[in-house]
């Protein structure tokens, strides 16, 4: 597993506090512990060592570790859903280039975040519970529907046509991620992030940016 650096583990959290609230306490320790040994070895144990918390804390918060690990999950996409907003914000606002803007694209792809992002998606295919503590992530399936066709117009494609492109590339994007979490993708974000601007975005247009 991805050895995860504290000052990337401390960027996961909404905010940094001195200390830490027990929520997000807890929530850290679950990112930690799935990046280090997987959801399977995330177990209430650990986590609660790793928080240095009793489990009467943890209880007071969530009532299982299924909603702790909803809570973590819904987190994790709410950090994506920021970062993802913020560089598509910036391109359009002309502060970046589309290269830069996709190197990041691939970079956030084939972070430790998304591991542990990964392996909490896989957890909820398995576990309703999760999906159920979480009420179906209705935030994240919007945002996901919508990112690309709000930053970017296909003139040249009808609605369907515009639709299916933009579901490859996310296809494409979470494989590259697949590939990095397994060890089998060697290249680096420049080429990946050129292959993809090659094969998705040579007649993209960038949409302004509106308030």
């Amino acid at each position: 597993m991805f050895q995860l650096a504290q000052p990337d583990l401390d960027t996961l959290l909404v905010k940094k506090q001195s200390p830490l609230a027990a929520p997000d306490l807890l929530k850290k320790a679950a990112i930690k512990l799935i990046l280090e040994r997987g959801f399977s070895g995330a177990t209430l144990t650990p986590i609660l060592k790793e928080a240095g918390l009793s489990k009467g804390a943890m209880f007071h918060h969530y009532e299982s570790r299924d909603a702790l690990m909803a809570a973590a999950y819904m987190h994790l996409l709410g950090r994506a859903m920021e970062a993802d907003t913020a560089m598509a914000k910036s391109l359009q606002a002309g502060e970046t280039t589309l290269e830069n803007f996709l190197e990041k694209i691939v970079a956030r792809y084939r972070s430790e975040t998304f591991v542990v992002t990964m392996e909490l998606a896989v957890a909820v295919r398995t576990r309703p519970e999760i999906l159920k503590a979480s009420k179906g992530f209705p935030e994240w399936q919007k945002f996901q529907s919508s990112y690309w066709q709000k930053t970017f117009e296909l003139p040249n494609k009808d609605p369907e046509q515009t639709a299916i492109h933009w579901d490859m590339l996310g296809y494409t994007l979470r494989g590259i991620g697949l590939r990095k979490m397994f060890g089998t993708e060697q290249k680096n974000n420049t080429l990946l992030a050129t292959a993809i601007k090659t094969e998705f975005f040579s007649e993209a247009v960038v949409r302004p940016l509106t308030d």
